[in-house]
């Protein structure tokens, strides 16, 4: 069977005794959906540049990274709050911290730790230490690049990718032709959604098979290509 097709639908009649009554209500309201596997960072890390050592009231700081788990908390600044506009390097500070801010960049000191973000287009990223890659902002939440897929980033790791590792073997976040995937809101859950063939549903974390839908049961919005979800 090639990597990327649900089995047929007689090899789940297990999962199928044991789905909920429909996709649509397993998934819930307002899935996440990952940004599309071509969205690619923007070029150079900004940590490879220099780093402030001082406040811009003369403050020292030491600007050690971020971890992914820590990186999970942190939000794009607001630009109409902090009044953001371009120009030469300069400071903004609110109540979660500090920015320098240049052109697209925004460097960030919170909490005794410092990253990078960087405003491309509408779509924010986050470096949050040298070694990390870029991570994408979408729906509320920051997402992580693993192989040809983005995955939500929970807990400093690829959240999901537990699940297509015991579906597909390892290697299978390869991104197969005609696939996608979806998270609960809450994240807890993934649905892996094929073109054609249907969606199978498993646990985020433990990767753990909960359901399996074929094509002919899936509500429209939900069948490939995917269009807005709502």
């Amino acid at each position: 069977m090639r990597r990327g097709q649900l089995p047929a639908a007689g090899a789940y009649e297990r999962l199928r005794r044991l789905k909920p009554p429909s996709f649509s209500r397993s998934l819930g309201a307002k899935p996440l959906r990952p940004p599309e596997a071509s969205l690619a960072p923007p070029s150079g890390n900004p940590w490879a540049g220099p780093l402030p050592r001082h406040l811009e009231d003369g403050t020292p700081i030491f600007p050690y990274g971020l971890s992914l788990d820590e990186a999970e908390a942190v939000e794009p600044p607001q630009l109409k709050k902090l009044g953001a506009h371009h120009g030469k390097v300069h400071w903004h500070r609110n109540d979660s911290g500090h920015y320098l801010h240049h052109g697209d960049l925004w460097g960030s000191w919170s909490r005794g730790h410092w990253s990078w973000l960087e405003r491309q287009d509408s779509r924010w990223w986050l470096w949050a230490n040298a070694s990390a890659g870029a991570l994408a902002w979408q729906q509320g939440h920051w997402w992580l690049r693993e192989g040809e897929r983005w995955f939500l980033l929970h807990q400093g790791t690829p959240w999901g990718y537990q699940a297509l590792i015991n579906r597909w073997g390892q290697g299978g976040y390869e991104r197969p032709d005609g696939s996608q995937l979806l998270y609960s809101a809450d994240g807890r859950r993934v649905a892996v959604i094929v073109s054609g063939e249907g969606a199978a549903l498993y646990d985020a974390l433990s990767g753990e098979a909960l359901g399996y839908w074929p094509d002919s049961e899936l509500p429209a919005r939900f069948k490939m290509p995917l269009g807005i979800i709502k």
